[in-house]
């Protein structure tokens, strides 16, 4: 069975802690992290495009890190999930996710 998902947005404004905020809530609501993309066709404002699957939350939770000149920082007991471009405060940057 394929599996559903859930797409949530961000604007391009936002911090990075305020961006993370909504990921968090939105896997209380919809699921697990999948996917994080940039979505520069939705005027007025650029997006960023945050895919869950939607199933049942894990318990840990999504932590976002920057990665300055495209470097995945290694963060100790965390994996990565996902990577991908996301507006944080309104520059279009690499973001990691880890859980």
């Amino acid at each position: 069975m394929p599996n559903l998902t859930a797409v949530r947005f961000s604007e391009d404004h936002l911090g990075l802690d305020p961006i993370t905020t909504t990921v968090q809530q939105g896997e209380s609501l919809v699921g697990p992290l999948l996917a994080i993309s940039s979505c520069e066709s939705f005027p007025p404002k650029r997006l960023t495009c945050f895919t869950h699957e939607q199933a049942n939350a894990p318990g840990q939770a999504i932590e976002l890190h920057l990665c300055p000149g495209g470097a995945i920082p290694t963060i100790p007991g965390k994996t990565v999930v996902c990577i991908g471009n996301c507006f944080v405060e309104a520059k279009l940057r690499i973001v990691a996710a880890f859980r």
